[in-house]
């Protein structure tokens, strides 16, 4: 391993460590001794996939895979600082990207996820759950429902859903900057014809939030990409289409209203007239025609 200035750093043969500090922040403690004065040079790790982008102030960013190769968390550190047990630094921020992940549940169509969001630091026991989730299911069928409710439109089609939280738990119960990408077999995407596709998130407390999904080309399968951006928690969500409401009847113009009206008085007037002459000649009076 080299320093900035092209010498060498010693490396210490222990892990990466993660740690809380007495601010409520996280520290991250690099497996490198430092000499005073010498910055870790950039560096890309093929056997354990952990890399380093250094910056001029000393620090830089830190990418970690996650196990099973299924995304990585990159962590902006601030200036790194030598110390007995390796090389420290406070995390400056996070972020999580996972995928893309298969999804594939029978009765619905093959799909992949992709996620990337804002983390609060970097906890030491950071955990990602991916959980397929049944598009029959009650949970998804009402909140489609509520969802073309509350836009005026009608459901079509759901493709696939799924559930995404992480641990801690407060990690995903708290509102970040968050972009998933949900994408799905063209094929689909045809047979929807003119309805629109969206991504629709069911929240913990029973709310619905639907968000117009972008169409953002073609993944490495030749899959289609949805893509959405907001602000908040991690919840359950499907990807599914809406069509426009149907057309009401259109009620009769004032004016075709009032020739109805019309004609029908005059009908009564015309049969109740007939009904009176009728009576009259039935009495042996003589009917006396309109004047």
């Amino acid at each position: 391993m080299l320093a900035s200035d092209g010498s060498k750093v010693q490396v210490l043969q222990q892990p990466i460590q993660v740690a809380t500090t007495s601010a409520g922040g996280s520290a991250v403690t690099l497996p490198f001794r430092l000499a005073p004065g010498q910055r870790l040079a950039s560096f890309n790790d093929e056997t354990t996939g952990v890399a380093w982008s250094a910056d001029e102030r000393g620090g830089g960013q830190l990418s970690l895979p996650l196990s099973g190769g299924l995304g990585r968390v990159t962590v902006t550190l601030a200036a790194l600082v030598p110390q007995p047990e390796g090389a420290q630094a406070d995390v400056l921020s996070a972020s999580l990207e996972l995928g893309p992940v298969t999804v594939r549940q029978e009765g619905s169509q093959a799909g992949a996820v992709t996620f990337a969001r804002a983390l609060d630091g970097l906890p030491p026991d950071l955990g990602v759950h991916l959980l397929q989730v049944d598009i029959t299911g009650t949970a998804v069928s009402a909140a489609l429902q509520k969802a073309a409710l509350d836009s005026n439109l009608r459901p079509r089609s759901a493709a696939f859903a799924f559930e995404l939280s992480l641990d801690p738990p407060t990690l995903g119960t708290r509102s970040r900057p968050t972009n998933i990408v949900m994408a799905v077999d063209s094929a689909w995407v045809d047979s929807q014809g003119n309805a629109g596709i969206r991504i629709v998130k069911l929240n913990g407390d029973g709310t619905v939030q639907t968000f117009p999904a972008h169409r953002a080309g073609l993944d490495q399968q030749g899959q289609v990409r949805f893509e959405a951006s907001y602000s908040g928690t991690l919840s359950i969500f499907a990807l599914a289409s809406f069509s426009p409401p149907e057309t009401p009847p259109v009620a009769p113009s004032g004016s075709a209203l009032k020739t109805w009206l019309i004609i029908g008085v005059s009908a009564v007037v015309v049969i109740y007239g007939a009904a009176a002459i009728i009576w009259q000649v039935r009495r042996g009076g003589k009917a006396k025609g309109p004047p």
